[in-house]
């Protein structure tokens, strides 16, 4: 499966990227004019790999994300701390959870990670004490840490952005990334519909 598939950003992100990728001073297209007009076209090309990497899970293990290469995966950059968007959407992903699990595909052919970017105060009982908050389901929801630095490299390779403030808060894309079974990003999501996420997991696990 091949396709583009436009990148939505944030407003903090959109500030901090400004005309370099919404549009040009000498009035030519934007790169992401460009990627929306192709895709309303139906024309296809290469995507982006997901990025491979190793980060502990809530019991110490050590994860690697193509471990759950065959499934479809959502993913999603967070820190428990966070009081603004990071509860929002990780109540989405519950929501999504719910569905899918009537559905009977959640952990069979769909896993959830949730990377935290801020590992130092993200401890493993954290973290256990945050996916119980939201009734993360082991058998297809795993929670991730590891090194700070690591963490944020492995967000820009997926195509987000983390950064630290002086106070120790993050700012960071709120973004969800899909990764189809091949491990391929499919698909970004920025405050997007519930409904409209289910939609597009679903079409993945059945191919």
């Amino acid at each position: 499966m091949k396709k583009i598939v436009p990148i939505a950003l944030s407003l903090a992100w959109v500030v901090g990227l400004g005309v370099q990728l919404f549009g040009s001073a000498n009035g030519q297209p934007s790169a992401n004019t460009q990627i929306n007009s192709l895709l309303n076209q139906n024309e296809s090309s290469e995507i982006r790999k997901a990025p491979e990497f190793a980060l502990k899970d809530l019991n110490g293990k050590d994860v690697k994300f193509s471990d759950s290469n065959g499934k479809v995966r959502l993913v999603y950059f967070f820190y428990a701390s966070c009081d603004d968007v990071c509860p929002i959407t990780t109540k989405q992903m519950e929501d999504v959870q719910e569905k899918l699990k009537e559905k009977g595909i959640f952990g069979k052919d769909v896993q959830f990670v949730s990377i935290t970017v801020d590992p130092k105060r993200d401890t493993e009982n954290v973290l256990k004490a945050y996916a119980n908050k939201f009734n993360a389901d082991p058998s297809g929801w795993t929670f991730l840490r590891g090194d700070e630095k690591e963490t944020q490299q492995i967000a820009d390779k997926f195509g987000g952005h983390v950064e630290k403030d002086t106070d120790g808060k993050f700012l960071h894309s709120d973004r969800l990334f899909l990764v189809d079974r091949n491990g391929s990003v499919v698909k970004q999501y920025v405050k997007a519909e519930t409904q409209e996420i289910l939609k597009d997991i679903i079409k993945l696990a059945k191919e």
